[in-house]
């Protein structure tokens, strides 16, 4: 049995994408007769500045005694304090010679790094060099990584899909329901104010139309919004939305919104669609390598209002559209981004790991 210390966020109390691929591994039955992950939450949570260095020095501490009995040490990482501290886990691994894996989940990597001093430049690529593999989320990313580090082990691994089991398959769902939703975090880089824009010309014209904006982050400026362009009787804001709750948000939803300027590869992209919900998104980060336009989805230039409208329009128009695009969506989930396909594919990662190792 392969050891690996899993070292990321609070997999009991996190939220997001970072948690839920961090639960998919760790929980997938695939693996639990041939990995034995030891959790070690080293993400620096909101909190005062005291508690959190008190809770990275503990995970240090836990780290340092568990190295030992470890093969692999599988760091999840995003930006700034996430990733300097994530960098030292990874650093004090490579001393006691173990093998490191970096998981880099970060949708904005390239505006950190391009922000970042010089100092700070040479030891990302520092750390990039010193790992052993690390994961990014697609193809376009790892064109842009190869660029600032070459000489590092740059690895793509699509996210998959989370599944649930207590909905069924669309064909359950009401097909004149215009029930869209938008899954992330409610801030300007994830397009959620070019939404509402669109939003304030479209709903006059569709008033049976319904739309869930369900996520963090700035809760009391988009339900301001809301309120100034005359939509709470159609906009939901539910704020942050847990496991139960999505069942709730799923159901009877048609097309999944999501206009971003910046994105990995969205685990809400990939959870909708496993569900037949159509997705309406942007081609940036991963997400043109899943969504062919027209085919299993619509693809709308970001920050291109008139053709988010049009694309909007179109779908509140097409039942048969959206059921088209619905379908093909689950059916490109349930051949390429499965959660099986996933873990056989992280399990060889560990395996090659190991092999490389004893070479």
């Amino acid at each position: 049995m392969i050891r690996v210390l899993f070292v990321g966020e609070d997999m009991e109390r996190g939220t997001g994408g970072v948690v839920s691929v961090m639960q998919l591994i760790c929980k997938h039955p695939y693996l639990a007769d041939k990995v034995q992950f030891e959790p070690i939450y080293a993400a620096l949570q909101p909190d005062s500045l005291g508690n959190k260095v008190i809770r990275w020095i503990r995970s240090f501490f836990k780290l340092l005694f568990a190295l030992p009995q470890s093969d692999i040490v599988h760091l999840h990482h995003t930006i700034g304090n996430n990733f300097i501290g994530t960098s030292l886990f990874a650093l004090v691994s490579k001393l006691f010679g173990k093998q490191v894996l970096l998981h880099n989940h970060a949708a904005d990597f390239d505006d950190y790094y391009a922000e970042a001093s010089r100092s700070l430049k040479w030891w990302v690529r520092s750390v990039f060099r010193r790992a052993d593999l690390i994961l990014i989320m697609s193809q376009s990313w790892r064109h842009w990584y190869e660029k600032i580090e070459p000489a590092a082990n740059w690895q793509v691994a699509h996210n998959a899909a989370s599944q649930h089991p207590t909905l069924r398959f669309f064909e359950s769902r009401n097909p004149e329901a215009l029930k869209f939703i938008y899954l992330s975090r409610l801030e300007q880089r994830k397009g959620v104010y070019d939404l509402l824009h669109v939003l304030e010309q479209v709903v006059p014209r569709y008033p049976s139309l319904q739309v869930v904006l369900a996520g963090d982050g700035d809760l009391a400026d988009v339900r301001q919004a809301v309120a100034v362009k005359n939509l709470k009787h159609c906009v939901t804001i539910p704020g942050y939305v847990t496991t139960e709750m999505k069942c709730d948000i799923f159901q009877d939803a048609s097309v999944f919104l999501l206009p971003s300027y910046q994105e990995g590869l969205p685990m809400a992209l990939l959870e909708t669609m496993a569900l037949g919900i159509a997705p309406l998104v942007t081609p940036v980060g991963g997400i043109p390598e899943v969504i062919q336009n027209d085919v299993n989805g619509l693809l709308i230039p970001a920050g291109d209002l008139e053709r988010l409208e049009t694309a909007l329009c179109r779908l509140i128009d097409d039942t048969a559209l959206r059921n088209r695009l619905g379908r093909a969506a689950h059916e490109t989930i349930a051949k390429d981004f499965s959660q099986d396909v996933y873990v056989e594919i992280l399990f060889e990662m560990y395996a090659d790991l190991l092999r490389s190792e004893q070479l």
